[in-house]
């Protein structure tokens, strides 16, 4: 078994908070701008989908991939947007990492479950990708 871990930033002019996630992603102007992931250890790498960068094959196929586990914050919005795309989405295969935090007692807010478990500043979310998921992402 493998493990993937994957964040998407997206695009849609209806407000996912007014309207949630569905109307968010049904949206024709929908998009996924950027997807970075890393498996098991590796590092992290970014693909730039907005600026015309290709999701690698060997990536597609571990969306599907029985021998994969996929791993998210709130799993939901990967998996729903990756079904927008692209066949064969399992959500059996995700796991929604949010669910773990509050399983063990810990915040469901990425940024507040960073700091609740101690990890170093470079570790936690960055404040500075709020305020750029503001400018690219909220019309």
């Amino acid at each position: 078994m493998r493990d993937l871990y994957i964040d998407i930033e997206t695009y849609s002019s209806v407000s996912l908070p007014d309207c949630g996630l569905h109307k968010y992603m049904e949206s024709p102007d929908f998009e996924i701008l950027l997807l970075s992931y890393a498996y098991d250890n590796e590092p992290v790498r970014c693909i730039d989908i907005a600026s015309g960068e290709e999701i690698p094959p060997e990536l597609i196929y571990a969306l599907t991939d029985t021998e994969t586990v996929k791993h998210a914050w709130n799993a939901a919005f990967e998996y729903t947007a990756f079904m927008k795309f692209f066949t064969g989405i399992d959500t059996a295969q995700w796991t929604d990492d949010m669910v773990v935090s509050l399983y063990h007692g810990f915040p469901a807010s990425l940024g507040d479950a960073g700091k609740a478990l101690g990890l170093p500043q470079d570790k936690q979310k960055d404040a500075r990708g709020k305020r750029l998921i503001r400018l690219f992402s909220i019309p």
